[in-house]
């Protein structure tokens, strides 16, 4: 796991990264990613499993300062 910023978030989402957004419902409904996955905090460990492609990088926000 590592820290990226905004810019190589956009350049792996361009590269069929998938983007996951933890914030809570009211927090997404109001700004995320464009694309991002919503798996809230509470439930992403069980709900990743199910949502996400292990073959595909993952990029896991959880406050947006983009």
């Amino acid at each position: 796991m590592r820290n990226v910023d905004h810019k190589e978030v956009l350049a792996l989402r361009a590269s069929r990264a998938q983007i996951v957004d933890t914030l809570g419902d009211r927090e997404f409904r109001s700004a995320h990613i464009y694309g991002a996955k919503h798996l809230p905090l509470k439930r992403v460990l069980h709900d990743a499993r199910y949502q996400l492609n292990p073959e595909r990088p993952i990029v896991t926000y959880c406050r947006d300062n983009l």
